[in-house]
Formats: C-alpha cells, structure tokens, sequence
C-alpha cells in the first residue's frame, strides 16, 4: 500500500475538524477503513510532539486523525466480513474466552477459517490481535442479501442500537449524532451510504407517502432552514400521519422511537424521505 494510502489501525479513532483531540470531532473511523492522506503535520506537545494526517475516506468525508492510529500496511488479504451486531468481541480462542479486544459494528474485517461457530478474524493494520468472534456476529459481504428480509433487518439493527447515547460526531455504539445513526445501522447490514444529512439527501432517492417503507431514511431541516440537518429512519408508516421512527436526538440524549407527528419540532421542519435500500417491500 502506498503511504499516500493508510487504514485505521486500531478499532476505532476519531477524526477532528483540527489536529487535536480538543477539537471538534466531525466522525469516527473504523478498523481497516483506507484513507487517502492529504496533508500531515507534526503538533508540539510539552517536547513530545504529535503527528496528525489530513485523510479523505472512501466516501469522500475529510478530517484530521491521529496517525499513531494509522498503518500503511492493511495486511491479511482483502475483507470478507462485516460486523452486524453494535459490539463483538474477539476472544483468545474458542474455548479460551479470554478477550483479547472489541470489534464495533459496521467495522469490515478478513475471515480466516471457522470452527464450532466461531471465525478466525484477523484485524487490519497492527495494532489489534487476531482471534475468535461469534460467527453469528458477522455478514459475509460476498453473500447477496436477502432483499424480502432487509427492511426487517435494518429496523432489527437500529432497534439493537435503543439507548445508546448522543454523542457529537459519533457513529458506533459507543454515542452517535443523528446522521451518523443511520450511516451506523446501513454499516451493519453492509450498505454504505454517506456520513452526514447533506451528503446523504444527495446520493437517496427522495419518495413520498404512500411510497415511504420501513428502512427509509427522513431528514428535518437544521435550525436556519439552510440544509438537512437531521436525520431518522422509518420503523413503520400506518397512514400519513402517524409515521413511527426511531433516531438518534439530543432531547432524550440516544437512540429511541416515537411517533413524528406527535412530536412539534420534527412535524414541523419535515424536509423530505429518502430510500438507499436496493428495493421496495411489497406493498
């Protein structure tokens, strides 16, 4: 890999709007997501200086991580797998659940082999051990998804996520702001869409009512009434007023469900439904 080239080393870092860990952060970054590194910059810190890397991701999101975290190497082979529960744990083996470190979901791992139920995963970078997670904790990102089940499923995955906490720029199980929930529960089931509200309304495709199907994703403008700024995604629309959701806000701090329409602010500032899903459920 080209150092122009890095991953995430460890299993989750932070990127900040500057290069400091008293910033802004803007988004998390998982195990083994490459980055294009566009600047770097060495930081003083009392004689022990830090270095930070200006990165892109895949998607195109920019920010600043620290390059401790980052590895030029990804190593292993490509990634065959993806974490679809909000945490796992690789553990030193099968019968040894001794645990060695934690996997959040949506992070793409490389599976090596299988026994009695469990996978051989092998990190990239190096900074985390390999060893053995619960198979039924991953996707296998080779295996088409069942396209009847996949609206249930992204329902399942953000239901799985119900009182984790707002956190600004998060997107695991750990906190997450509103648009990285859904990018989070998309992550899960091995769809990518973009991190932030903006971003995301540009590459959906806008439906509207009767067309909105569980597993859609609703924004409501932000405060100046400038762009998208927040985001939930629909559990279920039983008639046109009464469309029930499930989001990350900061009004009951994390994740959790209520009817919009019952709720002022949110029937108020409606800015339009988006679907990402490969298909329509039958009607």
């Amino acid at each position: 890999m080209s150092e122009r080239y890095k991953v995430v080393a460890t299993n989750i870092t932070d990127m900040h709007a500057e290069p400091s860990f008293l910033c802004e952060m803007t988004a998390q970054l998982f195990n083994g997501d490459i980055l294009t590194v566009l600047e770097e910059r060495e930081i003083p810190n009392n004689g022990f200086p830090r270095y930070w890397s200006y990165v892109e991701t895949a998607a195109g999101f920019r920010g600043w991580a620290y390059t401790m975290y980052l590895s030029v190497s990804g190593g292993f082979g490509d990634t065959t797998h993806v974490v679809s529960v909000p945490c796992t744990t690789i553990n030193r083996g099968i019968f040894d659940r001794t645990p060695l470190t934690k996997l959040y979901g949506g992070t793409h791992v490389h599976v090596e082999r299988y026994s009695r139920g469990y996978a051989w995963v092998q990190p990239k970078g190096t900074m985390l051990p390999a060893g053995w997670v619960d198979q039924r904790d991953l996707i296998d990102k080779q295996e088409a998804p069942d396209l009847t089940m996949l609206h249930e499923d992204i329902i399942a995955s953000a239901r799985n996520l119900t009182g984790a906490p707002f956190v600004w720029g998060g997107n695991t199980e750990t906190g997450m702001d509103c648009s990285g929930f859904p990018y989070l529960v998309y992550r899960m089931n091995n769809l990518m869409i973009p991190r932030n509200c903006k971003e995301q309304t540009e590459a959906g495709r806008k439906v509207s009512y009767p067309y909105i199907f569980p597993g859609d994703i609703i924004y409501f403008w932000n405060e100046p009434r400038t762009a998208p700024g927040h985001a939930a995604i629909i559990v279920s629309a039983s008639g046109e007023h009464r469309w029930h959701i499930i989001h990350s806000s900061r009004t009951r701090n994390g994740v959790y469900e209520e009817i919009m329409q019952e709720n002022q602010n949110l029937r108020e500032t409606y800015y339009g439904a988006y679907r990402f899903l490969p298909m329509e459920p039958e009607e």
